[in-house]
């Protein structure tokens, strides 16, 4: 026999035969191969091609497998043959063997080839030169064989052993003198299967050919897994070969654990798991599939994939499959349909399966329940619609208050689900509680209604100082409550609202039916929330109140400065004029410069008075011109402006007009008539310095108080207005020293208009 082994393959059946060339190419450095799907034709193509061993089996659709070995051994009765048998199907193997095969090969799908077919084949080749009908076991190819042999005497009643080769020695772990007249139940063990130790005693009894696995015994007491396929020879003598497949059998129990485990795995999954076959049947799945469509196995395997989704998705799913088989891997969502019609959303994704040959074989995919999911998208989103509702309300600076809180209990009921809402004022001191604003077309809670704290849900509310909810008064053991007895609220929600720190009442959501669910994270949160706006709500009305209170008296003193001041102050003036044209002194020019500076305290009092009230229409203004047009009307000849701020800027135009003046007088009251001023650009607003000594850096936050001045003329009241025309507006102002070590007034926080 040369180096390489020369293979004659006569296979009909494709799966067996692609999965003998994929093993044999494997091993192409040892084997050569031709190969022949047509028995008649193949047996006739041996007579001219040089072959070492012949590998045949499988189906056979056009005859009997047993004709073509008869009629190879015939022709060539030195030629090894492998016949290989489908596990399922082992029937077979006698036959063959009694046919002429040198040995029989198990196979399935799921068997290694690589491996066993390498090792049977060379066993076969090896094995070779045993005939039917002379057996010379010390003959050297017998001896050298690598599969264990064994010659058994069937006249005798226990069917002794008459001899065995040095590979059956080395398998068993007997010398042939221990085996010697012993039977081949000498092999049997704990773990050998008694039917099948049976089959072997009962084919010697009758003179049958049999092969069959089972587990034997060694001498020293290890089991192991042995092929023994048992031939009759004529006269009263049988063969018998053993091949040791414990590795075979340990790799395909690994396999079989590995294929449970998986198996196992999968169906523990809460996910689908599926295999789709090529013609988009469905090939595996897991325990999933079953549980969450209802339908059993068996209707699965009759259904196509399709088939398991509503009809709008099907043309989706079947596009989808076939993009995976063109390469591509997906992931898709769309609703399954149940065996009882329930509508669940899935995502799906797939991959492509293909065989070691690159060939497609299907798509592997795991499908997803979207259920939860799509609820916390919808849930998302109708929190996002709600925020901005409340958003809409809270930032309406045109709703008055109760307008917002009505708004926002209509909102809130929607969100939560609950029909009537409420904001309550309680009296702790009496135990009362009022409502203030209410939804809903519950008699006892509309605005106005008001009963005893010991009659309702929100003394309970206070007491835990937190969010209070319930969703079933009986439940809960309030039905014999004095609230639950007069308003006949089963489910409720509430929280308590306070301004200032102090408690002011509760903001609750309540329905006369019991809720199905509890309240969840988000609806508390909400509520939460809305306790905390109308706190803020009511805090910002009070300080409206106590502003507009501020504002009244504040108009009320510019009235008195302006009327019950200045009119004393402008007699006072004319008889000054009158005196002084009679006869002038040195004491009434003192007079004078009194009456002048009581005038303009008046004036800077009444500015100062009006500056505090905040500015809701803004219009653009052109700071560079204004900042011109102030000059001109404070500078003096010797004093310089320089403006560089082109930009426009939201303002209103006559207290900017005030601002800058101040700004200007207060540098020439400081630095003098030669006073250089510079106007500039800053970010996010401009500053105005000039070039005098500056303002010591701890003067700088006490020059805006009034009152304030370094001058002896100064009434301490410029600075003042410059800040509140500053606060009216939003803006921030803070004082730095110049570029030339002078004063630096900075404004910012100015808005450009959009």
């Amino acid at each position: 026999m040369a180096d390489r082994i020369r293979l004659f393959c006569l296979i009909e059946e494709p799966t067996l035969l692609e999965a003998i060339q994929t093993a044999i190419d494997r091993q192409s450095d040892q084997f050569d191969l031709e190969t022949a799907t047509d028995p008649d034709g193949g047996v006739a193509r041996l007579s001219s091609t040089p072959v070492d061993c012949l590998v045949c089996g499988g189906q056979f659709r056009g005859g009997s497998w047993t004709d073509v070995l008869e009629t190879v051994r015939e022709t060539h009765p030195a030629l090894p043959i492998v016949f290989v048998v489908d596990q399922a199907d082992d029937v077979g193997a006698p036959d063959a063997l009694t046919a002429g095969a040198t040995d029989v090969l198990s196979w399935s799908p799921e068997t290694d080839l690589d491996v066993v077919l390498t090792a049977r084949l060379r066993n076969a080749i090896s094995a070779h030169g045993i005939g039917a009908t002379d057996v010379d076991h010390q003959a050297p190819v017998v001896e050298e064989a690598p599969i264990g042999i064994v010659l058994i005497d069937r006249s005798l009643p226990s069917n002794p052993i008459v001899s065995v080769n040095d590979e059956f020695e080395r398998q068993t772990g007997y010398d042939r003198t221990e085996l010697s007249g012993q039977s081949l139940s000498i092999l049997e063990g704990r773990a050998t299967d008694p039917s099948e130790a049976t089959v072997l005693s009962e084919a010697l009894e009758a003179g049958e050919s049999v092969s069959v696995e089972l587990q034997l015994s060694r001498r020293d007491g290890l089991s192991y897994w042995s092929q023994f396929w048992l031939v009759p020879l004529e006269g009263n003598s049988a063969i018998g070969f053993q091949q040791d497949v414990t590795i075979e059998k340990r790799r395909e129990r690994e396999l079989e654990r590995e294929r449970m485990f998986n198996e196992q795995a999968l169906d523990t999954l809460d996910d689908l798991f599926y295999v789709v076959d090529v013609d988009g049947t469905l090939r595996r799945w897991n325990d999933r599939l079953e549980a969450v469509t209802g339908y059993d196995r068996e209707s699965i395997s009759n259904m196509g994939v399709t088939d398991f989704f509503v009809e709008d998705h099907r043309e989706l799913i079947a596009d989808s499959i076939q993009t995976v088989f063109d390469g591509e891997q997906l992931t898709v969502e769309a609703d399954l349909r149940t065996a009882s019609g329930l509508r669940i959303p899935y995502e799906l994704t797939g991959a492509r399966l293909v065989g070691p040959d690159g060939t497609l074989t299907g798509l592997v995919g795991i499908g997803r329940d979207l259920t939860d999911r799509k609820k916390r998208e919808r849930e998302r989103a109708a929190a996002v619609e709600f925020l901005g509702g409340i958003y809409e309300v809270t930032t309406d600076l045109e709703r008055a208050f109760e307008e917002k809180i009505d708004r926002l209990l209509e909102l809130g009921s929607a969100k939560i689900g609950l029909p009537y809402g409420f904001l309550t004022e309680i009296d702790t001191d009496d135990g009362i509680q009022r409502i203030v604003a209410a939804t809903g077309d519950h008699e006892l809670l509309q605005p106005g209604q008001s009963c005893s704290l010991t009659e309702a849900y929100c003394q309970q509310t206070i007491e835990s100082d937190s969010l209070f909810a319930m969703t079933d008064a009986l439940e809960a053991g309030l039905g014999e409550d004095a609230a639950y007895e007069t308003f006949g609220l089963d489910s409720y929600v509430g929280i308590p609202v306070t301004v200032e720190g102090k408690l002011y009442g509760t903001l609750c959501f309540a329905a006369t039916e019991s809720r199905s669910e509890p309240f969840g994270d988000i609806d508390r949160m909400f509520v939460r929330l809305m306790g905390k706006w109308a706190s803020y709500e009511l805090e910002r009305e009070r300080a409206n109140d106590a502003l507009r209170e501020q504002n009244e008296r504040l108009e009320a003193f510019a009235s008195v400065v302006s009327h019950d001041l200045r009119n004393p102050l402008n007699v006072a003036e004319g008889h000054l004029e009158i005196e002084r044209d009679e006869r002038d002194s040195e004491h009434l020019s003192e007079v004078a410069d009194s009456l002048a500076r009581m005038g303009t305290l008046i004036d800077d009092l009444l500015t100062l008075a009006r500056q505090g009230e905040s500015l809701e229409d803004r219009q653009p203004v052109a700071l560079e011109a204004v900042a011109m047009e102030c000059w001109g009307n404070v500078a003096t000849e010797n004093a310089t402006i320089v403006v560089d701020a082109e930009r426009a800027i939201l303002a209103d135009r006559s207290r900017l007009v005030q601002l800058l003046e101040n700004l200007y007088r207060n540098a020439l009251d400081h630095v003098g008539e030669d006073v250089t001023v510079t106007v500039g650009l800053l970010e996010g607003g401009f500053g105005i310095e000039d070039d005098g000594p500056g303002i010591p850096a701890d003067d700088r936050e006490e020059i805006f108080e009034t009152g304030y001045t370094t001058s002896n003329d100064g009434t301490g009241f410029g600075l003042s207005i410059v800040a509140e025309i500053v606060d009216a507006h939003g803006w921030e102002i803070e004082v730095t020293e110049g570029t030339d070590g002078g004063a630096r007034f900075e404004i910012t926080g100015v808005e450009e208009p959009s």
